[in-house]
C-alpha cells in the first residue's frame, strides 16, 4: 500500500450501521472470517470499507423507507409479561 491511496477504514459501529445488523454480529464475522478486519495498537478492530462494500452487494438490504406492504407486516408476539414466543403451544 502507498501513500498516495491509503486504506479507508471504518469502526465496528459503523460497519454494523451500515449492514443493518448488530454490532455482535460484524465481531463474529471477523472471528469467523467472513470480514477480513486488523486491530490498532490500542487493540480496536477496524474494518476495510471495501469489505463492507463486498458484503453489501451479497446482502438483501431493506431500506427503512420501503412500504411495509410491500414486505409484509412483522409477526404477532404472544400477549403477557415476558412472553417472548410468537406462538403459543398448550402444555401437556
Amino acid at each position: 500500500m502507498n501513500e498516495a491511496n491509503p486504506l479507508k477504514t471504518i469502526s465496528i459501529r459503523a460497519a454494523a450501521r451500515k449492514l443493518g445488523v448488530h454490532e455482535n454480529t460484524i465481531r463474529n464475522w471477523i472471528d469467523r472470517h467472513i470480514i477480513a478486519a486488523f486491530r490498532l495498537p490500542t487493540g480496536v478492530r477496524r474494518v476495510p470499507e471495501t469489505e463492507i462494500d463486498r458484503l453489501a452487494r451479497g446482502m438483501l438490504i431493506v431500506p427503512s423507507s420501503f412500504p411495509e406492504d410491500r414486505i409484509g407486516p412483522a409477526p404477532k408476539r404472544a400477549e403477557g409479561p415476558g412472553d417472548r414466543t410468537l406462538r403459543s403451544y398448550p402444555r401437556r
